[in-house]
Order: C-alpha cells, then sequence, then structure tokens
C-alpha cells in the first residue's frame, strides 16, 4: 500500500510539473505573440511618419520645379529618386539589366535570394509574394479584401483586422510567420489610411466599378489605385521588410538599398514610387 502511495504522488508530481510547463508555455507564446503585434504597430506608425515626410518633400520638390519650368510639377523617376535621398540618405538607382541583379547580389557576399517586386502588374497579389502555405492562405484573404471595390477603406481596415484576430487564434502558425503576418497586414492599413487621407475619394466615386486592365495606370479608379499604392509597401513587408532589394518598373529593374532607418525605408520608398506611377 505505501509503495503505491509513492507511486501516485510521484505521478501527481510528474503531472504537475507537465501542466505547470505548458501553462508557461503558453503564457510565453502569447507574451511573444503580444510583442510582436507591438513591434508591428510601431513599424507601421514609423512607415507612415516616413512616408509623410517624403510626400511633403516631393511636394516641395514639385512646386521648385513648377517655378523654374514650364513644363508639368510632376516629378520624373530620377526626381523621385532625389526625394528619397533627400530625405532618407540612401539613393534608388537604375541597374543595368534585370541580369545586373544575380551578379550584384552574389557581389555583395549575399546568399539569400533578393526579394524582387514586379510593378509592372494589374494587381500586387500579396499571397504570391510568400513561401509559407499557411501565411499564403491568410494573405489570400487580405488580397480579397484589399481588392474588393465595393468595401470603403474603413471597411476594408475593418476586414483585415478580422483576419488579423482569425491569425492570432492560429496554433499552427510559427513566431517568424505570425511577425510577418502581423508587419505586412498593419503596414497595410496605417499605408491604406494615410494615402485615403492624402486625396479625395469623392470625386472618383463615380469610377468605383471601372476595370483594372481597361486603362492606364493613372487612368484607374480611386480605390484601384489606394489597392496598388497600399501594397506596394505591404508587399515589401511579405519580403521580410524589405532592407534592400529590387523593384521592376516599366521593364527597368530598380535597386533600392537599406538605410540607417531600418525596414520602413524600404516600405515607404516602395509606397512613393507606386503613388508616383499611379499619378499622385
Amino acid at each position: 500500500m505505501k509503495k503505491i502511495l509513492i507511486i501516485l504522488a510521484v505521478q501527481t508530481a510528474i503531472f504537475s510539473s507537465c501542466e505547470k510547463q505548458e501553462v508557461t508555455s503558453l503564457t510565453r507564446h502569447k507574451t511573444d505573440k503580444d510583442l510582436i503585434v507591438t513591434n508591428a504597430i510601431k513599424l507601421s506608425e514609423q512607415h507612415d511618419s516616413l512616408l509623410i515626410r517624403l510626400l511633403s518633400k516631393e511636394k516641395q520638390f514639385a512646386r521648385q520645379k513648377m517655378k523654374s519650368s514650364t513644363q508639368s510639377a510632376r516629378l520624373e523617376m530620377m526626381e523621385v529618386f532625389d526625394v528619397v535621398e533627400n530625405v532618407t540618405g540612401i539613393r534608388p538607382y537604375v541597374v543595368g539589366s534585370s541580369d545586373d541583379i544575380k551578379q550584384m547580389s552574389k557581389a555583395n557576399g549575399n546568399n539569400d535570394e533578393v526579394p524582387v517586386i514586379n510593378f509592372d502588374e494589374n494587381y500586387i497579389n500579396l499571397s504570391g509574394y510568400t513561401n509559407s502555405t499557411a501565411m499564403g492562405k491568410y494573405l489570400a484573404h487580405v488580397d480579397t479584401v484589399l481588392q474588393d471595390s465595393l468595401l470603403s477603406v474603413s471597411g476594408k481596415i475593418s476586414q483585415i483586422s478580422l483576419i488579423q484576430d482569425e491569425v492570432k487564434s492560429d496554433p499552427f502558425l510559427s513566431l517568424v510567420e505570425f511577425e510577418n503576418f502581423y508587419n505586412t497586414t498593419e503596414v497595410l492599413k496605417g499605408s491604406m489610411a494615410l494615402w485615403n487621407n492624402q486625396y479625395d475619394e469623392i470625386s472618383e466615386m463615380q469610377h468605383i466599378n471601372s476595370m483594372y486592365k481597361a486603362k492606364p495606370i493613372k487612368q484607374w479608379s480611386f480605390f484601384a489605385k489606394l489597392a496598388f499604392v497600399a501594397a506596394a509597401d505591404a508587399v515589401g513587408a511579405v519580403l521580410g521588410t524589405f532592407i534592400g532589394g529590387f523593384l521592376i518598373v516599366n521593364g527597368v529593374p530598380i535597386y533600392i538599398p537599406s538605410g540607417p532607418q531600418g525596414a520602413c525605408v524600404g516600405l515607404a520608398t516602395l509606397s512613393l514610387i507606386a503613388g508616383n506611377m499611379v499619378g499622385w
């Protein structure tokens, strides 16, 4: 009888220890997720702050150009690069050819595949830029929300927040996937709100249901432009916050170096270039 009691006591102690370890692990996992969400929100705020500075400097450059020239005040791509360099200290530049991308990557000793984003597309599908099947499923839902022309901006942000809640409760996503998803969607939500505040959608409401492919990019509807521009910096986050990488614009490869201000430099630069492409 004494032996049985000892065995029961030992088993109880083991089960109790396992339960405590499981609770500790779950608590740590939740704490890690909470920290990731906090940092993702900070990244979005830093991105928005930098993009506002870029847009302000761009307007300043455009006013100066209008005073000194009879030409359009709209900046050419090289002048947009001037804006980026003036604000961030880093300068995007045109690469000779797409083959040079591989050569530059090898010269820099980069063993990883350098991110390449193609802006010569009618849609920027975030799900197409991830290698994670689990994340791809959630990003595909985000793509659907982003391209929905019947949803208002606030409606899109609310829907994306619901998808975030779903991701938060998914026990099978790794912390790396979770962080990547939250960085992407927080940047996306912030970008949509920022660009929506910059431009008046009311004047273009009659074009909400226009087809994207039916006309040049600068004649897209407001929501088509917004989806493209907001997805531009979000796709950089899908690729790991885009700390240095390549961009294809009108078939021309452009290299965007990493900068001292971290990930938000690449993301905000992508957004600024996309904004110029749609005529904003």
